[in-house]
């Protein structure tokens, strides 16, 4: 899942480039750690995310509904249903994952 998020590289370069004179070992621990760190604030809110954007696609339907209506209004709220869908699928993939890591273990 953390593919699927841009800022994944940018975090690993990041965690490798502050460990330049550790062990191989260690700067693996440490990447684990900065990742463990990047996902509980940033991926793992998955609920907490949809809900926001579907909030604002709300506010964008009552404008809509007022006939407050102008072409910038209505791109945001194509690129807010194109973002929404974005979290679900990663909702998705993330429950996928985790009944996949359960029964392995």
């Amino acid at each position: 899942m953390w593919l699927t998020d841009g800022r994944f590289i940018e975090v690993d370069k990041e965690a490798w480039s502050k460990m330049s004179d550790l062990s191989v070992l260690e700067k693996m621990r440490n990447l684990r750690e900065s990742l463990r760190k990047w996902n509980k604030e940033e991926i793992g809110v998955l609920n907490r995310n949809i809900e926001v954007i579907e909030q604002e696609i709300r506010g964008v339907d009552e404008k809509t509904e007022k006939r407050e209506v102008d072409e910038c209004l209505l791109a945001r709220g194509r690129a807010l249903w194109i973002f929404v869908e974005m979290w679900y699928e990663r909702k998705a993939l993330y429950w996928q994952q985790l009944s996949c890591s359960r029964f392995a273990n």
